[in-house]
C-alpha cells in the first residue's frame, strides 16, 4: 500500500537529479501532474493556423493489431484513439483499408473513442491489408493526428462465427447490498464492436421502469453508469441485448439478464494501488516487458486509458496500449524499451472504481531497464497459425550474443514432449534452429531460448523466452470460378480454382486439373500464379452443357502437403446467341449495289463486340471496308462504297460476336449474296410525252390493220390517215392539241439528253448489232448508224430489272433487217432501251423491235414489222404498215 506517496515519493525522487524532478520538489505533486500532461498531450504542430492547441489526438491501438497474422476474413477492423475524437472527421476519407492498390469498399461507424470499418463483403483470404488513419481525423478542438497512422495485417481462410459471451458482471448476478453509487459493467469473452455497445443493447431496469444511464466500453468491458444513484434496498435488473455484437459481427446468442439487489449504503471508499509490475525501484527490465497496475478493487474500465495509465522516459512520455482485465491494468510499450533506462509509471486521479470514486492522489512508480540480452522478435511469431512445414526457425536478440552459447542446449524445438533435432546457428543477432525433417501438418510447437544464452559480456538472458506456432494443414480449395452448380457459364469461360494455400506450380498441371464433358476430357492448357489455377480451353465449350472439373490429391502447396481428396465440381455452360435473321437472305440475288448488310440476332448482345472485327465482309479473298452499328438486336454493316455488280458477296459473324452475359456464338454464322447487274447509264426521261406510242411532227400514214396501243400524236402537221383501218386502244388520237404540242416539247428535250450524253460511252466500231449480245450501256456508232442485219441481236440485263441502253447514232440511221428481233434477256426491260436516231429509222417487215424509237426525222415500220416501245419523230413523218405497236 501506498497511500502516502508525497512523503515517500519526494523522498525517493529527491535522488534523481533531473529537471523533472527538481520541478516535482519545487511544486509539489500538482504541478508535476499538470507539467506531465502538458509535456504528454500538448500536440505540438503548428502547422495548423487559427487553431486550438490542445490534446494531441493519436491512435493508440488497432483490431487487428499491426503484422497480425491469420485474421478472420469477416473482421471489423477497428482504430482506437487515445481522446474522443470529432464524429463528422471519422469516415472513409480518414479511414481507409486497402488491399495492395486496390481500396476497399466499406462503411465506417465511430463509438466512444473506437472507430470501425466494416467491409462491404468479407475478406479476400491470406491476402495482406493496410489500414491507414488519415490526419483527416481531427478531435473536436479540430487537431488532426500528426501523421498518417499506417499498419498492416494479413488474413487467413476462416470466417469467424463463434459468438460472444457475456462471462462476468459486476454486481453479479444475485448480488446482495449492492452500493448506491454502483457503476455496472459487463465482460465479454471476446472484444466487441462498440458501436453496437449503447443504450439500446445494455439496459438497467428497477421492475417496468427502465433506469437512465451512460453506456461506455473499453477493452471487453462494458460500462452502465446510472444518471441518479440507484434506491436502497431495491430489486435491479441488467440486460445485455443480442444487438451487442463481437468486432466480427457476430451477436450473442441470446439476451443476458442478471439481477442485483442494493443495500442502503454508497461506496465512498478510494481505489489505490496494491501492487505493480516491474516493483517500485526495480532493476533489470526485460526491455520487452509489459507494465502492469493491480488495484484494490474492480475499476471502471473505461477510465483505465492513455490519460490514466501514463509511463515516461524522464519527461518524454512512451507510446503504448492500455487494457484492463479483472482488477489489473496493464501498458503494453508500443516498441521494446531501451536498455539502460529508467522509467517512470504513473496511475492518475482519471482511474476510478465502479462507484465512480477516483484515486485519492496519482500513484507513482519507477523501474529500470537492465543492460541483459531479451529476445525481441521470433520467426514464427508467438502464436502463428499455417507455418510452413519446412520453417527455419529463428529469434533475435536485443544485442549481439556470444555465438558459443546459441546451441541445441539453450535453443530447443518441441512438438508435445517429443524434442524436434536440428541444426543451431547463429549470426549477427539472430539464431536459426533447422529442424532435420519437415515439420508435421496441423501440429503445435513450442521453441524455447533458455538462460544459458549470454552476450559477448557473459549476461544470460533474464528468464527462459518461450514461444509456441502450429503448422499448416493440407491444403484446400476455398473457392472456384465457375461456382458449383453454376449456370449461364459463358462459352470462353476461363475455369479456375484458388487454394488456402501458396501451392508448388510444378503440381499444377493437366494431369491435376481436369475439365470433362461427360466422359470426354477437354483439353486445354493450366497455369498457376498467386494462389490460383487456371483451365483454359483449347476451344469454346458446347453451350448448355454440362462440365465437370476436378483439381486431384497431385496438387501439393510449396511443404508438399497435398489435398486431402480430390476436389470436383460442376458447372453448365449458357445456351449460344444465334443469327435469326439476316438481309440479304442466304443465297439472295438481285441485290442493290448500294445495300446495307444487317444481322438480326436471338438475344441482345455486347453492343462493345460487335465490330468491324466480329462483322466482316468479304468478295473473294478481298475485305469490304465499313461501318458497323448496333441497337436492339440488330447489327448492320454499310460498305464505305457500293458494291460491284453482278457479284458474289460472303458476309461472317464470328464468335467474337459475345450476348450481355459474355457468351459467344457457337461457331461463325456465314452467309452469301450475289449483287444486281450493271445497270448501264440513268434512264432517259420522256416526261410529258411517255403516253405516246406513235407521235409525228409532219404526217402519219397508215396501212391495213395496225394496232396502236396507247396515244397517237401529230404536231404541227395536220394530215393523219389510215385510221381507220388502223385502230388507237388504250389512248386517243390528237392532232395539234396542247397535250400533243407539249409532249412534242419534252420528246425534243428527251432526244437532246439522249444524244448529249458523253459518260462512259462504248464504240460499236462497225455500227452492226446483229448476231451480239450487248450488257447495259451507253453504245455509240463509229459509222454513224447502228444496223441490226443477218441474225438477231440481244440485250442482257445480268439480272437487274432497272438496267438501261442508249444507242447512239447522232448524224445517221436505224436499220433492222426483215424478219429479225430484238431479244431481252435476264430481266432486260424494253421501256429501258433508247434508240436515239440522227436523222431516219426503218424497222424491216414481219420485224420485232424493242425500246422508244427517238428519231430527229422519219420512222418507218414496214409490213407486219412490231414494235414494243414508242415510234416518235420529231420533224417528219412516221409510216406503219399493219404493224402493232405497243407502249412497254
Amino acid at each position: 500500500m501506498k497511500n502516502n506517496m508525497n512523503t515517500k515519493q519526494t523522498n525517493r525522487f529527491s535522488a534523481k537529479k533531473t529537471g523533472f524532478v527538481k520541478l516535482f520538489l519545487k511544486r509539489g505533486l500538482a504541478s508535476l501532474l499538470m507539467l506531465t500532461t502538458l509535456l504528454v498531450w500538448q500536440c505540438k504542430k503548428d502547422n495548423y493556423k487559427g487553431e486550438i492547441v490542445g490534446l494531441c489526438p493519436k491512435v493508440i491501438s488497432t483490431n487487428p493489431a499491426n503484422l497480425e497474422q491469420n485474421v478472420v476474413v469477416n473482421k471489423r477492423v477497428s482504430a482506437t484513439f487515445n481522446e474522443a475524437m470529432d464524429p463528422a472527421t471519422i469516415n472513409g476519407s480518414s479511414f481507409i483499408l486497402e488491399e495492395g492498390p486496390n481500396r476497399i469498399t466499406g462503411t465506417v461507424t465511430y463509438s466512444g473513442v473506437t472507430a470501425t470499418f466494416t467491409p462491404a463483403k468479407e475478406l479476400a483470404i491470406n491476402t495482406l491489408y493496410t489500414g491507414t488513419i488519415t490526419t483527416a481525423a481531427r478531435n473536436p478542438l479540430k487537431t488532426a493526428i500528426e501523421q498518417n497512422y499506417v499498419w498492416t495485417f494479413r488474413t487467413g481462410i476462416i470466417a469467424d462465427t463463434i459468438k460472444p459471451i457475456v462471462i462476468s458482471t459486476d454486481p453479479q448476478n444475485n448480488e446482495k447490498d449492492v452500493v448506491l453509487n454502483k457503476i455496472i459493467s459487463a465482460t465479454f469473452s471476446e472484444i466487441m464492436d462498440p458501436v453496437t455497445i449503447n443504450n439500446s443493447t445494455f439496459l438497467l431496469n428497477e421492475g417496468a421502469n427502465a433506469i437512465a444511464g451512460v453506456v461506455n466500453y473499453s477493452g471487453v468491458s462494458a460500462t452502465f453508469t446510472p444518471s441518479a444513484q440507484l434506491t436502497a434496498n431495491t430489486l435491479y435488473t441488467g440486460t445485455i441485448k443480442t444487438g451487442a455484437k463481437d468486432a466480427s459481427g457476430n451477436a450473442i446468442a441470446a439476451d443476458y439478464i442478471w439481477s442485483f439487489t442494493t443495500g442502503s449504503a454508497l461506496d465512498t471508499i478510494r481505489p489505490t494501488v496494491i501492487s505493480t509490475i516491474p516493483t517500485d525501484n526495480a532493476v533489470n527490465v526485460p526491455l520487452n516487458n509489459s507494465i502492469t497496475a493491480t488495484f484494490s478493487e474492480a475499476m471502471d474500465p473505461t477510465s483505465i486509458t492513455a490519460a490514466s495509465f501514463i509511463v515516461n522516459d524522464g519527461i518524454n512520455p512512451i507510446a503504448g496500449i492500455v487494457s484492463y482485465n479483472g482488477i489489473t491494468a496493464t501498458f503494453k510499450p508500443t516498441s521494446n524499451l531501451v536498455s539502460g533506462k529508467t522509467y517512470l509509471a504513473t496511475i492518475t486521479t482519471v482511474a476510478k472504481d465502479l462507484a465512480g470514486n477516483t484515486m485519492l492522489n496519482n500513484y507513482f512508480w519507477n523501474f529500470s531497464t537492465g543492460n541483459a540480452p531479451v529476445v525481441i522478435s521470433t520467426d514464427p511469431a508467438n502464436f502463428a497459425m499455417n507455418v510452413p512445414l519446412n520453417k527455419v526457425i529463428k529469434a533475435t536478440f536485443s544485442k549481439p550474443m556470444d555465438p558459443l552459447t546459441i546451441n541445441n542446449t539453450t535453443f530447443t524445438l518441441k512438438e508435445g514432449s517429443n524434442i524436434i533435432s536440428g541444426a543451431v546457428t547463429y549470426t549477427g543477432i539472430v539464431a536459426s534452429f533447422k529442424p532435420t525433417l519437415a515439420l508435421s501438418a496441423g501440429k503445435t510447437y513450442t521453441a524455447t531460448i533458455t538462460t544459458g544464452a549470454k552476450d559477448l559480456s557473459g549476461v544470460s538472458i533474464v528468464s527462459n523466452y518461450i514461444w509456441t506456432f502450429t503448422t499448416a494443414i493440407n491444403p484446400i480449395v476455398v473457392s472456384t470460378d465457375p461456382a458449383n452448380n453454376a449456370i449461364g457459364v459463358p462459352l470462353n469461360k476461363v475455369i479456375t480454382a484458388s487454394f488456402s494455400d501458396i501451392m508448388d506450380p510444378t503440381t499444377i498441371s493437366n494431369s491435376t486439373f481436369l475439365l470433362k464433358q461427360g466422359a470426354n476430357v477437354i483439353s486445354g492448357t493450366v497455369t498457376y500464379t498467386g494462389v490460383t489455377a487456371s483451365f483454359n480451353p483449347s476451344s469454346n465449350l458446347l453451350p448448355g452443357t454440362l462440365y465437370t472439373a476436378t483439381i486431384t490429391t497431385g496438387a501439393k502447396n510449396l511443404l508438399g502437403n497435398s489435398l486431402a481428396s480430390d476436389y470436383v465440381w460442376s458447372f453448365t455452360t449458357a445456351n449460344a446467341p444465334t443469327v435469326i435473321l439476316t438481309d440479304p437472305l442466304n443465297n439472295a440475288t438481285n441485290v442493290k449495289v448500294n445495300k446495307i448488310i444487317s444481322a438480326t440476332f436471338s438475344v441482345q448482345m455486347d453492343a462493345n463486340t460487335i465490330t468491324t472485327s466480329t462483322f466482316l465482309l468479304k468478295e473473294g479473298a478481298n475485305s469490304i471496308t465499313g461501318v458497323v452499328n448496333y441497337s436492339g438486336t440488330k447489327a448492320t454493316f454499310t460498305p464505305s462504297a457500293n458494291l460491284l455488280p453482278n457479284t458474289k458477296y460472303t458476309a461472317t459473324i464470328t464468335t467474337g460476336a459475345k450476348d450481355l452475359a459474355g457468351t459467344p456464338l457457337g461457331s461463325d454464322y456465314v452467309w452469301s449474296f450475289t449483287t444486281t447487274g450493271p445497270s448501264g447509264p440513268g434512264l432517259v426521261d420522256l416526261d410529258c410525252v411517255a403516253d405516246y406510242v406513235v407521235i409525228a411532227g409532219s404526217t402519219v400514214t397508215n396501212t391495213g390493220a395496225t394496232i396502236v396501243d396507247g396515244d397517237l400524236g401529230l404536231s404541227p402537221g395536220s394530215a393523219v390517215s389510215g385510221f381507220p383501218p388502223g385502230t388507237v386502244i388504250n389512248g386517243s388520237l390528237r392532232i395539234n392539241d396542247s397535250k400533243t404540242n407539249a409532249a412534242k416539247l419534252c420528246l425534243t428535250t428527251a432526244y437532246n439528253d439522249a444524244a448529249g450524253r458523253t459518260t462512259d460511252v462504248i464504240v460499236v466500231s462497225d455500227g452492226q448489232l446483229g448476231g451480239k449480245t450487248f450488257a447495259p450501256g451507253l453504245y455509240k456508232s463509229a459509222p454513224g448508224s447502228f444496223a441490226i442485219t443477218g441474225s438477231d441481236f440481244t440485250v442482257d440485263a445480268k439480272g437487274n430489272a432497272d438496267a438501261v441502253w442508249i444507242f447512239q447514232m447522232p448524224s445517221s440511221t436505224l436499220t433492222v433487217g426483215n424478219g429479225l428481233k430484238v431479244t431481252l434477256l435476264n430481266g432486260a426491260q424494253a421501256k429501258n432501251i433508247f434508240w436515239q436516231v440522227g436523222t431516219s429509222a426503218t424497222i424491216g417487215t414481219t420485224a420485232e423491235m424493242k425500246g422508244n424509237i427517238l428519231a430527229d426525222q422519219s420512222i418507218t415500220l414496214k409490213t407486219g414489222a412490231v414494235l414494243l416501245g414508242r415510234a416518235l419523230t420529231r420533224i417528219a413523218a412516221v409510216t406503219l404498215d399493219n404493224n402493232a405497236v405497243t407502249k412497254p
